[in-house]
């Protein structure tokens, strides 16, 4: 707390402890054994899953905001990194100018609530997220990427986002062996 990183940490944690978590545990809650239908209890865990995946892509958005200064993960961060990017000028302008449409977007398709999605379409959109971020990670200029702290940040949530999207991808096959299996590997 009080260090100019503060806020790239918060935004890993709510990222992975909060969000991503909250995912896996509402698909591990989704597979009940016995279940006389267990593809239709999966699917009935989109709704929780897709708020939980608008909550991870806001605290991507709010990731970003953290590099150029800001205090951490906020509820306005898509308005915010809408307006354009925060990181111009810096080592992260290129990860900012390729990161922040793809999640600028696939957040609108996400907080819709009138627009409930498949956990397929979900997995999807948590794709083009993982794509998009492990892209742009490439992209930073200069020693910031391996810098101690933004490096642990970007290796860990490299890992996390394609953990996650294949847990969701697993979960919307309806199989719950697969679906068990891949939240046993995401949260390892």
């Amino acid at each position: 707390a009080g260090t100019p990183l503060a806020g790239v940490v918060d935004c890993l944690d709510q990222a992975v402890v909060s969000d991503i978590l909250d995912i896996t545990d509402a698909i591990a809650l989704g597979v009940r054994p016995g279940s006389a239908n267990p593809a239709a209890q999966l699917a009935a865990t989109a709704a929780q899953v897709q708020a939980e995946a608008s909550d991870l892509v806001a605290d991507l958005q709010g990731l970003v905001l953290s590099l150029a200064g800001s205090s951490g993960c906020n509820a306005n961060a898509l308005a915010q990194t809408a307006a354009g990017n925060p990181l111009a000028g810096t080592q992260f302008a290129a990860f900012g100018s390729q990161l922040l449409p793809v999640l600028n977007s696939v957040q609108s398709q996400l907080s819709s609530p009138s627009n409930p999605l498949s956990l397929g379409q979900i997995s999807g959109l948590l794709g083009l997220v993982a794509q998009a971020f492990n892209g742009s990670t490439g992209l930073i200029a200069g020693p910031a990427a391996n810098a101690p702290v933004v490096g642990g940040v970007i290796s860990v949530l490299s890992q996390a986002l394609t953990d996650v999207q294949f847990t969701v991808a697993a979960a919307s096959t309806g199989n719950p062996t697969a679906a068990v299996k891949q939240v046993t590997t995401t949260v390892q």
